[in-house]
């Protein structure tokens, strides 16, 4: 996959990066308490990995 996305011949969707968040538990007050839990958030959202054919056949030209 990651020659795909270092040179792709076809468009693609490069997949959002997600960042897992570890919540320990702990307490509020004196009648509640968090149990721990995984928050998860989107760091980078997903982008098109497009080329233009044309640029290709150009660059190939000039090799």
């Amino acid at each position: 996959m990651k020659g795909l996305l270092a040179e792709p011949k076809t468009p693609i969707v490069k997949p959002p990066k997600i960042m897992r968040i570890l919540v320990l538990a702990y307490p509020e007050g004196e009648s509640r308490l968090y149990m721990p839990r995984y928050i998860y958030t989107i760091v980078d959202s997903p982008k098109w990995v497009v080329v233009d054919p044309y640029m290709l056949n150009k660059m190939e030209d000039i090799e």
